[in-house]
């Protein structure tokens, strides 16, 4: 297999956007990947072959690649093209990985397809997928999960694992990550009302269609919280085994949950300032500070000014049949 067939994305320049994604690597709570590492170590060898399924910026097999002294080769795709140019700095001097771009066909107004974006309709190809931390972003799970059976040999291992899947076995302490973006969302109302400093935007509150358009907008970063038979029912009608579902509670620290949301601040809380996609308009640099210093109040109040918190992550670890 070439390492690379479109190298496109190879020109992409590394924005601060996507570098900003990856320090998360070093929050604690991107210690929700652990479980899979290990997983990782004990299904595959050096000589097996796995994707890793919208890689981003590949910190999962960074994880992988500390906690082991060899691993086997993977396959790294993701459909954007600055976070798969980051990935490729990273690995792209070891023979043991591939990268594929999915790219965005504007004229069709979708992704390619996995066949498409691996340039060959393979078959019974890879060990395992793995899959972190993404597919609640995914629109439609159904094409894409049986895409991932078509590739896999007999037995091989899908493991999957995101912080926004609603368990009912959670616990009802933990927080899920969109969760924690909603109430920031309405905690942001309350505070433009009580604080003198943001009192220019408290007339926003009232006009209904222009807080409208920014919820909408933010369904759109973070789509709506999905229940986990919507993935387990996908996945079983695909020829899968459900070997474990398991729910752990992951350490968190309000101020680096806050480093990661500041990234995302337009989709949380765009209805500051404005976003270019609806006003047309880019907010001003005082806005966007205004927007970040208000998303860190509200996590605060939020918690009760603590330090930490738990946030609640979902696996479903599964076998082709």
């Amino acid at each position: 297999m070439d390492k690379v067939i479109d190298e496109s994305f190879l020109k992409s320049d590394v924005t601060e956007f996507a570098l900003g994604y990856d320090r998360v690597k070093n929050h604690t709570w991107y210690d929700n990947l652990n479980y899979l590492v290990d997983l990782s170590k004990e299904y595959f060898n050096d000589d097996d072959f796995i994707m890793d399924y919208s890689c981003g910026t590949g910190i999962f097999p960074e994880r992988l690649l500390k906690s082991t002294v060899s691993c086997p080769r993977i396959l790294m795709m993701d459909s954007s093209p600055k976070y798969l140019k980051l990935s490729y700095d990273k690995f792209g001097n070891n023979y043991k990985f591939f990268f594929r771009l999915m790219k965005y066909l504007k004229e069709e107004n979708r992704l390619q397809t996995i066949d498409e974006s691996m340039g060959k309709d393979y078959k019974d190809l890879l060990d395992g997928i793995i899959c972190t931390n993404a597919i609640h972003l995914y629109p439609t799970i159904s094409d894409t999960i049986k895409s991932w059976n078509k590739l896999l040999v007999k037995g091989g291992k899908l493991l999957i694992n995101s912080g926004n899947i609603f368990n009912p076995s959670m616990d009802s302490e933990s927080k899920l990550i969109d969760q924690t973006v909603n109430e920031i969302a309405k905690l942001s109302y309350k505070i433009v009302k009580e604080t003198p400093k943001y009192s220019k935007y408290s007339d926003l509150i009232n006009d209904i269609e222009y807080i409208k358009k920014h919820d909408s907008l933010r369904d759109k970063y973070f789509l709506p919280i999905k229940n986990i038979e919507y993935y387990t029912d996908e996945i079983l009608k695909n020829n899968f085994k459900i070997l474990e579902i398991k729910t752990i509670n992951i350490d968190a620290k309000v101020d680096e949950w806050f480093e990661f949301l500041k990234v995302y601040h337009e989709g949380i809380i765009s209805w500051i300032g404005g976003a270019n996609k609806i006003t047309g308009v880019d907010p001003k640099e005082n806005e966007v500070e205004d927007r970040i210093d208000i998303i860190k109040l509200a996590l605060n109040e939020m918690f009760n000014n603590k330090n930490d918190f738990k946030a609640c992550w979902n696996y479903i670890i599964c076998e082709k049949l």
